[in-house]
């Protein structure tokens, strides 16, 4: 999972005794990701800010996309079943796990005008509920790069 350096973001979403959940909505968003996202921590952060910090960020980054009326179009990546069928072979999956995994898909995130914005390849959904919560953080992380909240690793 990405981090974001405190200075690139809003003021608003900063962990220093903001208080960026406003609405029930905005508190549904944190809450939702606090649950369903990965983090990673700076150094000398804490679990629990590097977690709250990525949850109000992919908040923050969903809300705005649906505010100037962003799109996310998921499309079949064939490209994605011969990667999958080589990190089989290279050991870096395993054959059962492997065979979990039912749909392959590319995310493209594109303006009001239809201009890309953001994409993702081979984002691998398995069977159960986690896929359409997956998706949403996919969704999510592709308005953060295209708001430019810049991530690192």
């Amino acid at each position: 999972m990405y981090w974001l350096c405190r200075g690139m973001l809003p003021k608003s979403l900063r962990w220093e005794g903001s208080k960026m959940a406003k609405s029930k909505v905005e508190t549904a968003a944190v809450a939702f990701f606090l649950r369903e996202a990965g983090y990673s921590c700076s150094p000398g952060e804490s679990e629990a800010v590097a977690r709250t910090r990525g949850a109000r960020s992919l908040a923050y980054a969903e809300a705005e996309a649906q505010r100037r009326g962003w799109t996310v179009r998921w499309e079949d990546d064939p490209d994605g079943w011969e990667s999958l069928r080589s990190d089989v072979r290279q050991g870096y999956i395993s054959e059962s796990d492997a065979k979990e995994v039912v749909e392959i898909l590319s995310a493209v995130l594109r303006d009001s005008d239809g201009e890309v914005l953001a994409s993702v390849g081979n984002v691998q959904f398995s069977r159960g509920p986690l896929a359409q919560r997956y998706g949403r953080v996919v969704e999510a992380e592709l308005a953060q790069e295209a708001l430019g909240l810049r991530t690192f690793n």
